[in-house]
């Protein structure tokens, strides 16, 4: 040992927590049990499966919950990698998030 120390940082999430260990952030998204989507491993947050009951997005940062509703029904979204597509909300209008 020299004595010296490195560290190495990034500007942009390279690791997420995952149980006791880390990911690769990975923001394809996949069906919960719950019927809600969320990315393999990136933030802990949840869209909307379709329906009215859930809310569109949801995730919780430091103890407090963030949730954004959609003022329509939204139907089940196609998923499209990391986006989850709900088509005709509107008439011909397709939302993406």
């Amino acid at each position: 040992p020299d004595g010296t120390f490195t560290a190495e940082s990034s500007a942009s999430i390279e690791r997420v927590r995952r149980g006791a260990g880390w990911a690769s952030v990975d923001t394809t998204l996949v069906r919960t049990d719950e019927g809600t989507l969320a990315p393999k491993a990136a933030l802990d947050m949840t869209l909307s499966g379709g329906g009215d009951k859930a809310p569109m997005v949801r995730f919780e940062r430091g103890g407090h919950a963030y949730e954004v509703y959609s003022p329509w029904t939204l139907p089940e979204p196609v998923l499209e990698g990391s986006h989850a597509v709900y088509k005709s909300v509107r008439p011909d209008v397709d939302l993406v998030v």
